[in-house]
């Protein structure tokens, strides 16, 4: 039993350290005695033995305390991960059916918005002590569950795998005997005790005698790892392929780590280029350990590698089956498949999980019994392998919609579930692709819903509501149908063609000091030379572990933290730049107010032809100019262009004392550009007032007056246009731009409308009558919502003709 091995290894040790890293570093008497407290105070809570008792606490050494009062209760174990979304942790809690929920002060607000009874809720702090405790009695069967990992699952929910004492003592048997574990080592944690990898590393420590040295990843990112390695004096490094090769990226050439003697890589296939950075890195007498595991198997197989090993270019074998597991290779109908082929990887052993937390549906889809011995079993794992000419276990892929990013086991259908779920989506393709680092990253294609508009960031940002960060796809693309496959299945490999040769959006170089200044971290965090301010961090290859790189870097540049609120909510930038120069965010001292101001920003700088400078609607912010560089890839390429944005979403901020006062600094910031020729004016929906005034006040400075164009214009109502409630200053725009009133104007006006929105007469008629000109009118697909997003290359390509006719 898990409990007994380890009240063994505290009362042989004592006083030597089992946490030796984290708020609390606590020796094995210690450690022990404050799991029994805990136990304690959950057994006279009432129950039976295998009640699940759920975790909510941070990745820390208490943590680790209550892990063991679980086990020592008698209950099976829920851990769950307070960076996942609140929803999706109550979908564990209600598959779980948890009696007791376990959270620590830090989590206890999370716990009480999520728990579905709150009484359950135990604080751990109430319970704690390090007072000597009797360890409580525990007679449990070793085939008894004692924890539910769950993982993503194709049904759209995830699913727990039951562990029991057996197979988690048997996984941590293997585990230590090919990492050879001592009393003196010390195991960096970085996993979450969420999950079989996580609990394995904890448990070879632990249940050796050896030091555990949680470390919280997600939190502290990858670029102070190294530094943490060395001054908490690791021993046993155990980390997901993708870790361990962004670590190397943060390393200097002659750096070496000076205490590592084993590195264990699991949970994603590794190569001959990853054990050069191995060699290069760690000292002479360490060894690489590569593993393949699945949370319903454990460790399956192993393979080791020394610094003089000569290794052949690509893939890595897994190595051979470790003690205790059988791989077999099938085709599919079950047959073995000759040494060389490739097959489905088949695990037959003792000591398997007994499969899904009340799912005997999926139980029986991935498990057998193949004789009348019920404790040898098979399991399928969804995974391709082959068997060398060397008798090893070659990984090659999966076989189904299961993979693994960052180190988690993915299913590509509940992504898909989750995305079919958003109002705005009507069909919905998922899939991996290679990114620029070697690495696996989702891709995400949909299909908007009928009369919808569905924006890749809105639903990157619904997506989050319900999915754990390393879910969330790096791209997700909209197209208007999927191409189909001779069957009629969706085609991933014409998807990705078409993607490869979708016009990529021109890079936007930093315009102000502080986009300069976050763009130079930016870049850094996403390894790559520059970044434009326009670019989506996630979707140019930020994930949760590079944004956690991101925000570490803006703290030390700009001397405060900012949450990572600021990047979910402004993912650009130029975005993240007119937030932070707007004062949502920081612990800076801000003034009372504000001066409000506009800003001319370049988009693109060179080009003979006459310029454009774009005025977008809403309240002329950084998310409407989006809207413009969105265009640019498909407007004329010798052509300036430039946009406006104004400060008024600020929350103290002077407001604005008329619209022309607003064109007046408009049309000053126009003409410090000394342009060689009249600007092109394009004022968008709301803005298309104030586009008027600010081509009024540069027909009176210039030779010429501007072109205008007005793009699918709001006529002047006597109401807000959302309907919304907005700070001050942006109120007072709406409220000036509602009772404004044209006066003539004696340039040309071309006036482009959507065709689903049929307002293009009402407003030739309208503009018309009040500029005492005729407008031009121009027709073009779409909605008002749709006609500038979805089909912004004929939009373009109309701005495009205009501007040449003229």
């Amino acid at each position: 039993m898990i409990p007994a091995r380890f009240e063994q290894q505290a009362a042989l040790r004592g006083d030597k350290r089992a946490i030796a890293s984290g708020s609390w570093q606590p020796g094995y008497a210690e450690l022990n005695a404050a799991a029994n407290h805990l136990a304690h105070a959950l057994l006279a809570r009432g129950g039976a033995r295998g009640d699940r008792v759920t975790l909510l606490m941070r990745h820390d050494g208490p943590l680790i305390a209550a892990v063991l009062a679980v086990w020592k209760a008698g209950r099976i174990l829920v851990v769950l991960n307070p960076s996942d979304p609140p929803a999706r942790l109550r979908q564990v809690l209600a598959d779980a059916d948890s009696a007791l929920f376990v959270s620590d002060a830090q989590n206890m607000d999370l716990a009480k918005q999520i728990a579905a009874v709150p009484s359950q809720i135990v604080c751990f702090d109430d319970h704690f002590s390090s007072e000597p405790s009797p360890n409580p009695e525990n007679t449990g069967a070793p085939d008894a569950a004692v924890c539910l990992a769950y993982t993503s699952g194709s049904t759209g929910l995830p699913k727990g795998v039951i562990g029991t004492h057996r197979t988690f003592l048997h996984h941590v048997v293997r585990c230590s005997l090919g990492m050879e574990v001592r009393a003196d080592d010390r195991i960096a944690l970085f996993s979450s005790l969420g999950g079989g990898h996580g609990l394995g590393t904890m448990g070879c420590a632990l249940l050796n005698g050896a030091a555990i040295c949680p470390h919280p990843l997600t939190k502290e990112g990858t670029d102070s790892l190294a530094d943490w390695i060395t001054r908490c004096a690791i021993t046993i490094l155990v980390v997901s392929a993708s870790v361990f090769r962004r670590l190397m990226k943060t390393l200097a050439e002659d750096f070496r780590f000076p205490k590592v003697r084993v590195v264990r890589i699991g949970s994603e296939a590794i190569s001959a280029d990853d054990f050069a950075l191995f060699r290069r890195h760690f000292r002479d007498d360490s060894f690489l350990l590569h593993t393949y595991s699945t949370s319903e198997s454990g460790n399956v197989a192993q393979m080791r590698f020394d610094h003089g090993d000569r290794i052949a270019p690509g893939r890595l074998p897994a190595g051979h089956a470790a003690e205790g597991m059988e791989v077999l290779l099938c085709d599919d109908q079950g047959r073995e498949v000759t040494q060389g082929e490739i097959g489905d990887i088949i695990v037959q052993s003792r000591f398997l999980s007994p499969g899904y937390w009340r799912n005997a549906t999926l139980t029986d889809k991935h498990f057998s019994t193949p004789g009348n011995d019920s404790a040898f079993r098979r399991y399928r794992t969804g995974d391709m392998g082959r068997i060398t000419d060397d008798g090893l276990l070659d990984f090659v892929g999966r076989k189904n919609d299961r993979v693994k990013i960052q180190g988690h086991s993915v299913e590509l259908a509940e992504i898909k579930a989750a995305l079919l779920q958003q109002p705005d989506v009507g069909g919905a393709a998922v899939f991996t692709q290679t990114d620029a680092r070697s690495e696996d990253q989702i891709v995400a294609c949909i299909i908007p819903r009928a009369t919808r508009v569905a924006d890749s960031s809105a639903v990157r940002h619904a997506l989050r509501r319900t999915l754990p960060a390393h879910m969330i796809p790096a791209v997700i693309a909209i197209f208007d149908d999927f191409p189909l496959t001779p069957t009629g299945k969706p085609d991933h490999q014409e998807m990705m063609a078409r993607l490869e040769n979708h016009p990529a959006a021109e890079v936007v170089a930093p315009r102000t000091e502080m986009e300069a200044r976050i763009e130079k971290i930016w870049s850094r965090s996403l390894n790559v030379s520059s970044s434009g301010v326009y670019d989506n961090f996630f979707e140019t290859g930020g994930d949760s572990l590079r944004a956690v790189d991101l925000m570490l870097g803006l703290a030390t540049e700009l001397g405060w933290d900012p949450p990572m609120e600021l990047l979910l909510h402004h993912p650009s930038i130029a975005q993240m730049a007119e937030a932070i120069e707007a004062g949502f965010a920081g612990s800076a001292r801000k003034p009372w107010f504000r001066w409000w101001r506009a800003t001319l920003l370049a988009f693109r700088r060179t080009g003979s032809r006459v310029p454009l400078v774009f005025i977008p609607g809403g309240y002329t912010s950084e998310n409407e100019l989006l809207v413009c560089a969105g265009l640019l890839p498909h407007l004329d390429a010798d052509r300036p262009v430039f946009g406006v944005r104004l400060n008024l979403h600020a929350l103290r901020v002077l407001r604005p004392g008329s619209l022309r006062a607003i064109a007046r600094r408009i049309a000053r910031r126009v003409l410090q550009q000394n342009f060689s020729s009249t600007p092109v004016l394009i004022g968008e929906c709301l803005s298309s007032a104030l586009a008027l005034e600010v081509a009024q006040v540069l027909s009176r400075k210039l030779k010429s007056p501007p072109l205008l164009l007005l793009l699918d214009p709001w006529q002047p109502q006597r109401q807000s246009p959302d309907g919304k409630v907005h700070p001050p200053a942006i109120t007072r725009y709406y409220q000036l731009s509602l009772d404004y009133e044209p006066r003539a104007y004696v340039g040309k006006v071309h006036i482009v409308c959507s065709e689903d929105s049929q307002r293009l007469q009402p407003c030739l008629d309208w503009w018309s009558a009040r500029l005492h000109t005729d407008c031009q009118g121009h027709i073009v697909p779409g909605n008002h919502d749709s006609y500038i997003r979805q089909h912004r290359k004929i939009l373009a390509g109309t701005i495009n003709a205009i501007c040449r006719e003229e």
